[in-house]
């Protein structure tokens, strides 16, 4: 099911969505600020949260359509570390998760068009990003 802003799911944090809670992944500092964002309502988390989510890979189906709302408003929206790092970590996703949701891709794709080759932080990322889906 394809999210928008408009979703109650906002309100809510991950752990009340999915049902659970979860201790860090690992005992890192990155494994334990994640773990602790999924007691966080999804519109409460900043593209740095939305950032480390998605590095660490955790409910992406949740967190993806926050971060492609913040990504339109502001495709070098800034995280934790540099303009455009929200979008490089959406863009690092692996071309399986877009397979399953290609609308989701289709805007990502639009995004990183408009935004051109970017600022040098993910300017790779830019380039590499597949704007057609195959598989």
């Amino acid at each position: 099911m394809e999210r928008t802003q408009t979703d109650p799911n906002l309100t809510r944090s991950l752990e009340q969505i999915e049902g659970s809670a979860l201790s860090p992944a690992s005992p890192t500092p990155i494994g334990r600020r994640c773990a602790g964002l999924r007691s966080v309502p999804l519109g409460a988390l900043t593209a740095g949260d939305l950032g480390a989510l998605i590095g660490q890979r955790m409910s992406l189906d949740l967190i993806v359509p926050r971060a492609l709302d913040m990504l339109a408003k502001s495709p070098l929206v800034a995280g934790d570390d540099y303009p455009g790092d929200l979008l490089g970590a959406v863009l690092r996703i692996d071309g399986e998760f877009w397979l399953t949701h290609p609308r989701w891709h289709a805007r990502v794709a639009a995004i990183a068009d408009g935004v051109g080759s970017g600022p040098e932080e993910i300017a790779l990322e830019l380039s590499e990003f597949p704007r057609q889906l195959t598989g």
